[in-house]
Formats: C-alpha cells, structure tokens, sequence
C-alpha cells in the first residue's frame, strides 16, 4: 500500500510541477556526436580521429559514453555547473545507466572540467580524475596542443573505465524511480487526477511527509577540473 500512495505522490508532484510557470532554461550547446568544438582547434587537428576512435570503442566493449565539448567560454557560468548541465540536458550516456562522462575544455576562460555520471563515479571519483587531468591534460593545454591533451585524458579515462566498469542490473519497472508496472501506473495516475480534482490541490499539503525518504533523480555526478595558462 505505502508503494503505490508513494507512487500516487510522486506523479501528482510531477503533474504540479510540469506547469509552465518556471522561466526559460539558458541556451547550451546540443551534442550530436563524440566530439563538438566549437572553436576548431581539435575538428582540423590530427588528433579528431583518434579521439573520436577511444569514444567509438569505449561505446562498443562498454557501452559508456565519452563525449568531447570545446568551447570558448561558459558566459561567465561556474565550468562544473555549466558542464553539468550540459551533461544533464544532452543526457550523455546510456539510458537508467546513468555511464556518461563528459569533458568540457573552455579555451577563452583558460578552463575545463570533466563531468562523470553517477554510474561511473566508483569508477571514476573526483580525486582519480584530477589526478589524470593534472597528468595527462594540463600540460599539453598550457601550450595550446589542445587535441593531444584530450586525446590522452579520454585514452587514460577510458582505460579505468574498461578495466573497473561493471555493466548495471537491467531495470525491473518502466519507470525506475517507480516500483510500479505499467497497468499499476495507469491506475495511479488516474487515481492521482481524481484526487487533485476532488481536493482542489490541499491533497499535495498532506503527501509532503512521503516524499521526504524518495532519493534524487539522475544528474550527473562527481568529476573534477581547473585552469590552464598560454
């Protein structure tokens, strides 16, 4: 019974809060391949193809996702924050799997920093990735070889990914987060309606207590970076 009131709850908050009454999300860039430099100073490189061939082949023998983002600055946005978001709205990885990293270099701002999904983040912790950052990619920003560096941060990232990652349990329910199937979320949702509708919204008052032992949603989750000089 406490699993589908939970349930109930969670669909009539979503209900809630898909009202457009929230102003508009900033404009950040669409990924539609391992590699988006805005900049150009890895795309004529010969260092593209290499790059594109250790996120090709992490894909395949893994099924995590690495993807590459140059650009010049992040509008004076914190480059962890924008890079999460980034991350979080181009969805990197593979779906309930949560497998994406995402390196992000801004050449204008002299800084990068690399976002690791919450599936990776026993593979990948922050003071693991700082340590291959500071190694394998500063060195090569500093002088402005741009394309070596990422290519040797996505090779070394890569290789811990292959040798530590463990592909995840497929998921039990259509929707993860609720351990409801599909003809016990229809009811749900219908339930959810009706009561809305016959509470005028007080009901939203009293499922607070519930909601408080739910976990997050799916972000993406630890990594690490800083600054480089020319």
């Amino acid at each position: 019974m406490r699993r589908v009131l939970t349930a109930i709850a969670l669909l009539m908050t979503a209900l809630l809060l898909s009202t457009p009454c929230h102003p508009a999300a900033a404009d950040y860039p669409v990924l539609r391949d391992y590699i988006t430099d805005e900049e150009g100073v890895i795309l004529y490189s010969s260092w593209y193809d290499s790059i594109h061939w250790v996120c090709e082949v992490l894909e395949e023998e893994t099924s995590c996702v690495m993807a590459v983002l140059v650009v010049n600055n992040t509008d004076g946005e914190d480059i962890a924050m924008w890079s999460t978001e980034v991350f979080n709205q181009n969805g990197i990885g593979q779906e309930g799997k949560d497998n994406g990293v995402l390196i992000v270099v801004a050449v204008g701002d002299g800084t990068y920093f690399i976002a690791v999904g919450l599936g990776l983040e026993y593979v990948l912790n922050d003071a693991k990735v700082a340590r291959i950052a500071r190694e394998e990619l500063e060195p090569y920003l500093a002088v402005g070889d741009y394309g070596q560096g990422i290519y040797y941060l996505a090779l070394w990232l890569g290789a811990e990914i292959e040798e530590s990652y463990e592909e995840s349990e497929p998921k039990r329910y259509p929707i993860e987060w609720i351990p409801l199937e599909w003809p016990q979320l229809f009811m749900a949702c219908g339930v959810s309606l009706l009561v809305i509708f016959l509470t005028g919204g007080r009901i939203l008052v009293w499922i607070g207590p519930w909601l408080s032992d739910l976990g997050g949603g799916k972000a993406g989750g630890g990594g690490a970076g800083g600054r480089f000089r020319r």
